[in-house]
């Protein structure tokens, strides 16, 4: 990126996983976890602007909380305490990617604003300092600043970047349910969970280029638990598969649901057969090159 004067735009993109293994609970209240985190082609809009002082939030969408329980500014606030900058920023957030959905929209949008404050503020904190500061935000907050595909343990934030070259049709479907992750991981059961599957699995047919044999391959410990609770979900991976896709899955603890494809053609297809007024279809892809 290009230093800033005053002005930064960002595009934000959003995650899927494309496996979600639970390996146990931890002392601290999370969970260890193995994943493969991968970027696709929604963005939200990040336009941070320097002031004098303060921290100034708008936003296009009304659901969106713009107190201090919003990520966005939680993170200008974080980065302010611990450099003890002077400076203050106006930030416009211009939301595609749907709250609550699964598809780390909030994640992706802390990490933007603390790497874009890092540049308009004159900063200078290094990765690691920066990654530290993500992680007290959300365990997915790291990989937003290391993607854009990344093998993720402990609690996401221990990121083996991961070189893919794919560019993937994905369809995801979000059916406009919140799901808190809280609740789907209080009813975890462990006989249920993948002991079989591997992540090593996942990742080497990425690195192979085999789209097809990754598409039966998929799999996310928490969807039995969501699905469970949201059967529409089921219904939605199934009209996926029906309409040409070669795997289907719920991204992380839901509730969108996504689906590969081999061909762009078919998968564009797929999103007009699944398009509902209730429903958020997107025609995305998986992204190859680094965000930042």
């Amino acid at each position: 990126m290009a230093f800033p004067q005053e002005k930064l735009t960002l595009k934000s993109p959003a995650k899927i996983n494309l496996g979600l293994k639970i390996i146990k609970k931890r002392d601290d209240g999370y969970h260890d976890i193995e994943t493969i985190f991968q970027m696709v082609s929604i963005f939200d809009i990040l336009t941070l602007r320097r002031i004098q002082s303060g921290i100034v939030f708008k936003t296009d969408q009304k659901k969106l909380p713009v107190d201090e329980t919003n990520l966005v500014i939680k993170a200008a606030k974080l980065l302010q305490q611990k450099t003890g900058t002077q400076y203050g920023v106006e930030i416009l957030l211009e939301k595609s990617i749907p709250i609550g959905a699964g598809l780390g929209g909030g994640s992706g949008n802390a990490a933007f604003t603390l790497m874009g404050l890092n540049m308009l503020w004159k900063l200078n904190l290094k990765q690691n300092n920066m990654k530290k500061l993500a992680l007290s935000l959300g365990s997915d907050v790291p990989f937003f600043m290391s993607g854009p595909t990344a093998i993720g343990k402990g609690r996401g934030e221990i990121l083996t970047p991961f070189e893919n070259r794919l560019i993937i049709p994905v369809v995801v479907v979000f059916p406009n349910i919140f799901i808190s992750s809280a609740s789907i991981y209080k009813e975890l059961n462990w006989g249920l969970t993948s002991k079989s599957k591997d992540i090593n699995i996942l990742s080497s047919l990425l690195a192979e280029g085999k789209i097809a044999e990754l598409g039966t391959c998929l799999y996310n410990d928490l969807e039995t638990i969501i699905c469970k609770k949201h059967p529409i979900l089921t219904k939605i991976k199934e009209k996926l598969l029906q309409s040409g896709a070669i795997g289907a899955l719920v991204s992380g603890s839901g509730s969108s649901v996504f689906g590969l494809f081999l061909q762009p053609e078919t998968a564009r297809k797929a999103t007009t057969k699944l398009f509902r007024k209730d429903w958020q279809v997107f025609l995305t892809e998986t992204i190859n090159q680094s965000m930042n």
